[in-house]
């Protein structure tokens, strides 16, 4: 944060000992200003929809395996990222590295007291449908690989594809009206 503490910045300047503050980090400037030019070519409108969508259909699958949302009270539920409650026996530490191994999908632990019984699932920035659904079938092998039933993880690719499809008709039905 100190690359734009603009009065910091003068003080080393003018100091009879002048400094420099360091080299900003240009990547992450372009990469932010490419994030944004993104954004405004979808739409934020759309942007907002389709990580409500993709959080949606993320929940469908948490359900649908038997799980809980970590957020258990929807207010306080987020469509950029959601924490999955793992059930007793599985941990995430081993669902992690399974997704990861298995289908080079990349998926979080939970933080702290819950590193072991949570799961993090990220449905924002870039994240398509195909995405998400290509993170729970590698959710759903790393269950079934984990001593979870396969029907039930199953079940969840299923809830998760469902919804996705369920926006796409009503987007298809828009589109010819």
């Amino acid at each position: 944060r100190h690359y734009f503490n603009w009065v910091k910045m003068r003080e080393w300047i003018e100091a009879p000992k002048p400094r420099m503050m360091g080299t900003p980090p240009e990547s992450l400037l372009r990469s932010l200003a490419c994030a944004v030019a993104m954004m405004h070519k979808e739409g934020l409108a759309n942007v907002y929809a389709r990580h409500a969508l993709l959080a949606d259909a993320f929940r469908a699958f948490v359900h649908a395996t038997g799980c809980e949302l970590a957020a258990k009270e929807p207010a306080y539920r987020s469509n950029t990222i959601s924490a999955m409650e793992l059930p007793a026996g599985i941990r995430a530490g081993d669902i992690v590295k399974r997704a990861l191994d298995n289908d080079n999908v990349a998926i979080a632990n939970g933080q702290d007291h819950q590193k072991d019984t949570v799961i993090r699932m990220g449905h924002m920035g870039a994240c398509t449908p195909d995405m998400l659904m290509r993170g729970v079938q590698a959710l759903s092998r790393a269950f079934g690989a984990a001593g979870m039933d396969a029907k039930l993880a199953q079940s969840g690719v299923d809830a998760c594809a469902e919804v996705l499809a369920g926006r796409d008709r009503v987007e298809t039905k828009l589109a010819r009206a």
